[in-house]
């Protein structure tokens, strides 16, 4: 069976080995007096509209306020 799934992977062009990496994701705490313009500013990956990165943020929110302490994945 394993041999088999490994035809397959290969078939297919699936990564396997090494060459797989996890994504590291980046969480931000939110502190007393951050906002979501806050954390945008300052986390704003390069090449992305301010604008369109608080959109994303406000999205992993569900546009619930903000809790001292919450945790938050960047997008």
């Amino acid at each position: 069976v394993l041999l088999a799934l490994a035809g397959i992977r290969a078939l297919v062009g699936a990564p396997t080995g090494p060459a797989m990496r996890p994504i590291a994701a980046q969480v931000v705490v939110v502190r007393p007096g951050q906002t979501l313009w806050s954390i945008a500013v300052a986390h704003d990956p390069p090449h992305t509209p301010l604008l369109a990165f608080l959109d994303r943020l406000e999205a992993e929110t569900h546009g619930r306020p903000l809790q001292v302490g919450q945790q938050l994945v960047l997008p």
